[in-house]
């Protein structure tokens, strides 16, 4: 989720290193250009990006957007649907948005799958940690 976020020139040059792999020359000068790891901000540097990104398609892609904006926590996005035939449409959505501002999904987890969809997990596990709680999406609990 950070290094979808790049840095701006002045903020590449604050995480500005030195690195050198012989003695007998001088060391090599290497900036970042991506939100690291590291950094105590970049966790809120992130989630404003991506948070940004889905307000920028609010008007074209209102429920998608939506969901990225009050059902996300972090890189975490937890959003339940009455209607299992808006899925598919929605999901393409919200990674289209998140793709607009770099981000790209993992994976999706869904409820109440079908058999043929069970049988070509070839994964064996029947629940997800979602948020640090387990979940079982083929119960739905």
């Amino acid at each position: 989720m950070f290094n979808s976020v790049r840095l701006s020139e002045f903020d590449s040059h604050v995480h500005r290193f030195l690195w050198r792999d012989f003695e007998d020359r001088a060391p090599d000068h290497y900036a970042l250009t991506a939100v690291p790891f590291g950094d105590i901000c970049s966790p809120a540097i992130a989630v404003l990006a991506m948070r940004q990104t889905a307000d920028k398609y609010k008007d074209d892609f209102p429920i998608p957007a939506n969901i990225i904006l009050k059902d996300s926590y972090m890189d975490d996005i937890i959003h339940s649907l009455d209607d299992a035939e808006e899925t598919p449409e929605t999901m393409q959505d919200v990674e289209f948005i998140l793709k607009q501002g770099n981000f790209h999904m993992k994976e999706w987890i869904v409820s109440g799958r079908t058999q043929a969809e069970e049988d070509v997990d070839l994964s064996g596990t029947t629940s997800e940690k979602v948020l640090g709680v387990v979940w079982n999406p083929k119960e739905d609990e």
